[in-house]
């Protein structure tokens, strides 16, 4: 994203909005002799953010908004950026669980990606995978184990 580039699209993705990666942090690096910064230097986090507004006012008829969720190796829980949490606070005030946010299954071939036939995963070979995968012996928290029979 670049500031005053603010030409209208039909649709804008953002990827990677994940708490602690954007807005990026306004700390300085060890080794700056300028470590204060100067009256006219801009903030990088008040920037992402004017950035991140910017976007959203661009954006004709759809909005991407994409960030991992969930830790790949526990399953965490992986907070989004604060600039997305206040975006789905304000679309949806009295709202605990957000309409708006859909949790994607962390592999394509996933049972879940399959459950919803409104939401069927597009690729043939995504559905091979699918079938080539035991999901009755396998551990939710590692993932599935592959048939080699």
């Amino acid at each position: 994203m670049e500031p005053m580039h603010s030409v209208p699209f039909r649709v804008i993705a953002m990827v990677g909005v994940e708490d602690g990666v954007f807005p990026r942090a306004s700390r300085p690096r060890a080794w700056d002799p300028f470590a204060q910064p100067a009256p006219y230097e801009h903030d990088r986090r008040i920037l992402d953010r004017h950035l991140f507004l910017e976007s959203i006012l661009c954006a004709r008829d759809v909005l991407l908004v994409f960030g991992r969720g969930f830790e790949s190796v526990r399953g965490q829980r992986v907070p989004m950026s604060v600039v997305v949490e206040e975006l789905a606070e304000l679309l949806e005030p009295d709202s605990t669980q957000r309409s708006l946010v859909r949790a994607h299954p962390l592999q394509p071939w996933s049972p879940r990606s399959f459950a919803d036939a409104a939401r069927l995963p597009y690729g043939k070979a995504v559905v091979d995978a699918a079938q080539t995968v035991d999901f009755n012996g396998a551990d939710s928290s590692r993932g599935a184990k592959l048939r080699t029979g």
